[in-house]
């Protein structure tokens, strides 16, 4: 056996196999893990509520340590969140102001569902806590990769999420500041993952200036957003037959535009079908149809915005596309600059767009 020390140093034989390379991934998983629960666990527990127990703590990939709690011998009802640096620490911020908003506003009331409560929060050395309720259910991807009926699952959590939006939807005209919001910003933040690359930095350019064009003076449906509607941030029951609750709110926001939501949980369903990377799939839309069912349900989205003279479906995969790795670099500066994930969800869209010239 080749022990975990030996193959991260360097030393020793190398590893002959597959089968050794994961045993070598398993140890390093597992001294991760406990090395997060000796780190975190004592300073999670210091905001569990009366009563309750830690039954689990664990990183998640956006650096912020957690930890399930609840009645002893009981399933959580709560999870502990601490912010555990730079940006950690702002996504958990924004979670907090985000679900806080939510919950304050009037206009949600009618919503079934709303964002986890939240039980308390705060700061502690500098770094944001705070205690959210347990949303139980199944995340709708496990739910379609076990066999589930995914065109009704589709329309159950796309029906969920537009009575969300439907609580503080309003018709805005697309003026400078929302372009500015919604295109120039976060083309800024994609800027700086491709920056050493003229050919790609004149691709996001010209991306910018044709939704620029589509976008503005149109009348669309804006609002608040979730930010991250993805298959795995929506629980529903074991049939598939109903929402039971939607997480993860951090990149949730006023004024934006409502239909990406719906945008992103059907490009990600279609990832997880053809197994490949969001950006994979974009890149093949710049040059190649999109597939059925997902053209049909993207552009019956594109009409539902714009009826009068809808929006090209591939402009708003690309607006989607755009906001969503912006979004990362916020909510996950490392996976942002990951070299392989940059190649297939940022680098591998801008070459598609590239190969065609300005006028993509």
């Amino acid at each position: 056996m080749v022990s975990v020390r030996t193959a991260i140093l360097g030393r020793g034989p190398r590893i002959p196999n597959i089968a050794a390379r994961l045993e070598v991934l398993t140890g390093l998983r597992t001294l991760r893990a406990a090395s997060v629960r000796r780190r975190y666990g004592p300073q999670l527990a210091r905001f569990v509520p009366d009563g309750l127990v830690i039954a689990d703590v664990r990183m998640t990939v956006n650096g912020v340590a957690l930890a399930d709690a609840g009645p002893p011998g009981e399933p959580p009802t709560v999870i502990v969140k601490l912010g555990t640096g730079e940006g950690s620490d702002g996504i958990l911020r924004r979670a907090i102001d985000a679900v806080t908003a939510i919950a304050a506003d009037p206009r949600f009331a009618g919503w079934r569902l709303g964002p986890p409560a939240i039980h308390g929060h705060g700061e502690s050395d500098g770094h944001p806590w705070m205690v959210e309720s347990v949303l139980r259910g199944a995340p709708a991807d496990e739910l379609i990769a076990g066999g589930g009926d995914r065109p009704a699952i589709e329309a159950i959590a796309l029906a969920e999420i537009e009575a969300f939006h439907a609580c503080t939807a309003r018709a805005a005209i697309v003026d400078d500041e929302l372009l500015r919001r919604w295109v120039d910003e976060p083309a800024a933040r994609v800027l700086t993952l491709v920056s050493d690359s003229p050919a790609r930095v004149r691709a996001l350019e010209d991306l910018g200036h044709r939704l620029r064009a589509e976008l503005g003076g149109l009348e669309l449906a804006t609002g608040w957003v979730h930010g991250d509607f993805s298959p795995d941030n929506v629980l529903m029951n074991a049939q598939g037959s109903e929402v039971d609750g939607i997480v993860d709110w951090e990149l949730a926001a006023p004024d934006a535009l409502c239909c990406l939501d719906q945008v992103l949980f059907l490009l990600t369903v279609h990832t997880r079908l053809v197994h490949r990377e969001l950006g994979q799939v974009v890149a093949s839309f710049v040059t190649e149809p999109i597939p059925e069912p997902l053209a049909g349900s993207v552009a019956e989205v594109c009409h539902s915005q714009h009826p009068a003279d809808p929006l090209d479906p591939r402009s708003l995969v690309l607006l989607c596309w755009l906001q969503h790795v912006a979004a990362t670099t916020l909510k996950s500066p490392t996976r942002a600059n990951h070299p392989i994930w940059g190649r297939y969800n940022v680098r591998s869209v801008l070459d598609a767009l590239a190969s065609l010239g300005p006028a993509c």
